[in-house]
This record gives C-alpha cells, structure tokens and sequence, in this order.
C-alpha cells in the first residue's frame, strides 16, 4: 500500500512528535510499505529519517519522491540508495507551478491512502480534499 502526505503548510513542528506514531500506526494498520512525497521539504525529510529507522526492522518500507522534472532533485552522485526518485516530465509541458499541480494529481491517482492535516495547516487546497474523496481513496487525519 502506497501513501501520500499532502503536508502541513504551517504548524509543522507541532506535528512532529506524533509523526512516528503516525507512520507506525499506517504500516500496522493499513498495511503501508511506500510512502510518498512530492517535494523535498523540512517535514518530508523527517519522515525520511523515520523510515529509515524503521527500515532496520522493517525492510519492504520505503521513502519515494516524485518530481516534476529533474531539476527538483538532487544530482546522481548526491543520491542515496533510499529513498527513491520517480520522474515526471511535467515542467517541460506545464509552467512550475502547473507542473507542481499535475505531480500531486499523480501522487493522489498513484496512491491507496492520503493523509491529511487539520484545514486550517493543510497544504493541499479543498479541490484536492475532494478530488481524493471523488477517487475513493482512504483518508487518514493526522493529529
């Protein structure tokens, strides 16, 4: 089961001591083994640094970003192993801003569960909340 974060825009530190316990309670419950992300961000890296920890007891889970195009990720010889990186060739076809909308489209579309945070932290703008909702997905509130 794959699971996208649509972030916390602000408040992101008081998330923070619940996100382990979060992760924990979407592998054990839903079954989650791939997380993610759409940008390399302040939170997305911490739940890079959680998987990791975990992945020394759980081996099949693992991290994923999705880029618009490769100008978003680090260079070749930068990269580590995990997490992974999938391309999309958005930029070259949309603005960056337009490409940044079509690649969270593909991590909704490309998901099983999306976990979302209180509105008024929320990232992902209410056309996204019922987009998800439109395409069955599961929803998960973080706290």
């Amino acid at each position: 089961m794959r699971v996208a974060f649509l972030e916390p825009r602000n408040n992101f530190e008081l998330y923070l001591p619940k996100l382990e316990e979060l992760i924990l309670d979407l592998i054990n419950n839903y079954g989650v083994d791939s997380f993610y992300f759409g940008d390399v961000t302040r939170f997305s890296v911490e739940v890079d640094q959680i998987v990791a920890r975990l992945r020394e007891r759980l081996p099949y889970c693992d991290m994923t970003y999705v880029v618009a195009d490769k100008p978003d990720a680090p260079p070749e010889n930068e990269r580590r192993p995990h997490p992974k990186w999938i391309y999309l060739s958005a930029l070259s076809v949309f603005g960056k801003r337009d490409a940044a909308f079509a690649r969270d489209v593909w991590l909704i579309d490309n998901c099983d569960i999306v976990v979302f945070y209180p509105s008024i932290d929320q990232r992902a703008p209410l056309a996204f909340r019922e987009y998800v909702l439109e395409k069955g997905k599961t929803v998960v509130m973080a706290e």
